[in-house]
């Protein structure tokens, strides 16, 4: 294969090819597809539901597959503003998914015919498309086996006798081709001789963290384990959670049972706490700093569980960024 004459980048008027061009994209982008932002490009329904769906606006980038999925190009294509895509309504005989799909309509690649020369600069080289009736498994744009360079968006699954479009029949397929991630961890040794109560709000193991949440996470994901627990006397069952947040923007994960039988002396528990934080109420903790705690009950049995010497207990966060 022979060199370009001209690297990225050469002053003193040289030309730089369409092909250096997608292959900066493609080195800028990891060779990676996806959106820029968790919002880039969601597929959703109108204010008023109807037979169109909505396009938000945003950045993409993809693979050039006219001339290969590993031929380091990269088209790189821009909405600025809500574009609407017509959906054709389902008949009565059967259901049918359709892929909202951006493609890359390149003249220099078959299938697509040339632009007259007077029409070239402004061009709708970049549009949205709507591939009708795909594998309801598709999920993405290699899946289409199309011979073209596209990026699909979502995957829309339309009922019988369906025209209008919701929220519920969307599918979406959008990947952050640079999702940002940040990890967080804590540790302490809790005050010992600290009982888990019958309250289902009792902040147990009496210690509290605070996390700075990165202003672009859409998603948190928090594990606490708490070893060395002491189990006294008979049976106990319970439940605890993780509290994110205070006051009226609280977050609370699901609560996990506990449940042990009666102990041998000196028996010692671990308890391993998990909850996942998302939605628009996450989102609205995005760059500020809030707290984080266990909360837990006890709910039946004649035993109880108690920090005691040697109790220790961790937080590990991981914070991540998907579309939204």
């Amino acid at each position: 294969m022979a060199f370009d004459n001209v690297p990225w980048m050469i002053a003193n008027g040289a030309h730089h090819s369409a092909d250096l061009a997608r292959s900066v994209a493609f080195l800028a982008t990891g060779g990676n597809e996806g959106v820029g932002s968790p919002g880039d490009f969601r597929v959703h329904e109108m204010d008023v539901p109807g037979t169109k769906a909505v396009i938000d606006p945003g950045v993409v980038a993809f693979l050039n597959r006219h001339v290969g999925a590993t031929s380091g190009q990269s088209y790189v294509g821009r909405a600025g503003s809500e574009t609407e895509v017509d959906i054709t309504a389902t008949g009565s005989g059967s259901t049918r998914s359709d892929m909202v799909i951006v493609r890359a309509e390149d003249p220099a690649f078959s299938p697509w015919p040339a632009v007259p020369e007077v029409d070239r600069p402004n061009w709708p080289y970049f549009k949205p498309f709507v591939v009708e009736d795909v594998d309801p498994t598709a999920i993405r744009f290699s899946d289409l086996d199309l011979d073209y360079a596209g990026y699909a968006l979502a995957r829309i699954d339309l009922p019988v006798s369906t025209g209008t479009i919701i929220d519920d029949y969307v599918v979406d397929l959008r990947d952050l081709i640079q999702p940002k991630s940040e990890r967080f961890i804590d540790m302490a040794i809790p005050t010992v001789e600290d009982t888990l109560t019958g309250n289902p709000e009792d902040p147990w193991p009496n210690f509290t963290t605070s996390v700075k949440i990165p202003i672009w996470a859409t998603k948190a994901q928090i594990r606490c384990v708490i070893s060395m627990v002491g189990h006294r006397t008979g049976p106990v069952t319970g439940n605890t959670s993780i509290k994110l947040g205070t006051g009226g923007g609280q977050m609370s994960s699901a609560n996990l049972i506990y449940d042990f039988d009666a102990p041998n002396a000196g028996d010692r528990r671990v308890l391993d706490i998990v909850g996942t934080f998302t939605g628009a109420a996450f989102r609205a903790m995005q760059g500020t700093t809030q707290t984080i705690r266990t909360v837990g009950a006890k709910t039946a049995g004649t035993g109880h569980l108690v920090t005691v010497a040697g109790t220790h207990m961790s937080y590990d966060v991981q914070f991540s960024e998907e579309p939204i």
